[in-house]
């Protein structure tokens, strides 16, 4: 079941993934733009 802080946290990820590849130079560590299903 998805609460309003779990879409909360997701829509934060997605923006900090896209953020970490549009401003970081090279290949970003994984551990950086892991998606959300995929984070511990």
């Amino acid at each position: 079941m998805q609460t309003a802080t779990d879409k909360q946290d997701r829509t934060f990820r997605e923006a900090w993934i896209a953020g970490v590849n549009k401003h970081y130079p090279g290949e970003p560590k994984l551990s950086y733009v892991t998606p959300w299903e995929d984070t511990p």
